[in-house]
């Protein structure tokens, strides 16, 4: 995906390889996707670093507004790609992870198998907590997510997929 600051420099699978990575899909003109940024915001601060970042994914916007967002309203310290309105790139993202509307959020944990999808309204904070329990677990616990792990949505329905 492109990069936000640098369209030639696009993220990679490499960029993230051993983290804990949040994805999250959303647009500045997004109601609930503003809603979500105080739980995005304190998920960064409680348990980014090494183990664990996010990558926003700007879709249906322009970067200029995306840059002016995060000078004025939210900071947003993570990574940021931008998906340009009407691309190819858009159509695939959306096809590929079954984007029906915005904020989306996908937790996908530091072997690349999607852990958590959350859709809507209320996501923000349901992917916070979702992360907390994620990172909280013990690795070689017997409650630690496994490979090919339950994802649910908003709507209560379950995925299960690589990233």
């Amino acid at each position: 995906m492109p990069a936000l600051s640098a369209p030639t420099a696009p993220y990679t699978k490499r960029d993230f390889e051993g983290q804990t990575v949040l994805i999250d899909i959303w647009g500045t003109w997004c109601g609930p996707c503003i809603r979500a940024m105080p739980h995005l915001h304190e998920a960064y601060r409680t348990h980014g670093g090494e183990d664990f970042t996010i990558l926003s994914v700007a879709l249906r916007d322009t970067r200029k507004a995306v840059k002016q967002f995060r000078a004025h309203k939210w900071e947003m310290p993570w990574d940021h790609a931008f998906v340009p309105k009407g691309s190819d790139l858009q159509k695939k993202l959306r096809d590929r992870f079954d984007i029906r509307g915005l904020p989306a959020t996908i937790l996908v944990g530091p072997d690349g198998q999607i852990l958590r999808v959350h859709r809507g309204v209320g996501s923000g904070k349901k992917m916070a907590r979702a992360i907390s329990e994620v990172l909280a677990q013990d690795p070689g616990s017997e409650n630690a997510p496994s490979e090919g792990a339950d994802s649910e949505d908003t709507s209560g329905q379950e995925s299960n997929s690589s990233l």
